[in-house]
């Protein structure tokens, strides 16, 4: 074998393997991400799952056992709402929490364009606030995302 056929054997095998990575890539699950968080001595945990759906669109997938109703945090506090924290315009709402007074489980599955650093869960008298208020239940920070 001559050093020519060894090079274009070595480059072949290369561009093979960076289009199996890439071609793994494509089609890939959800990204899931834990959440933790507590009231008083009560631990909060959730699951969160991030799917890509394609020109910038994600969908969030969001589970969390544990929860408190929303009046133990203040009286006035009737819903959970879920927030996205965007780097350029501040916290947008990604929507209410649906929750199960009887499992203490709360959910959501929402698409959202927006860009983000961070999801978070605050205690909201109403589901149409449009900041945040300043009861943060649950919050989960991301790297890259």
């Amino acid at each position: 074998m001559s050093g020519e056929d060894s090079l274009a054997t070595r480059c072949g095998r290369r561009l093979a393997l960076m289009a199996l990575a890439a071609a793994s890539l494509v089609g890939c699950g959800p990204r899931e991400y834990l959440l933790f968080g507590r009231h008083g001595s009560v631990p909060i945990q959730g699951t969160l799952e991030v799917s890509d759906l394609g020109e910038g669109e994600r969908r969030y997938h969001l589970e969390v056992d544990g929860l408190p109703e929303p009046q133990r945090l203040d009286e006035t506090y009737n819903v959970y709402v879920v927030w996205l924290d965007n780097p350029r315009r501040g916290p947008v709402k990604l929507g209410r929490l649906t929750y199960d007074d009887l499992r203490r489980r709360g959910t959501i599955d929402a698409r959202s364009r927006e860009p983000t650093i961070r999801l978070f869960i605050s205690g909201e008298t109403e589901d149409w606030v449009s900041e945040p208020g300043p009861q943060i239940i649950v919050q989960r920070v991301f790297d890259g995302t």
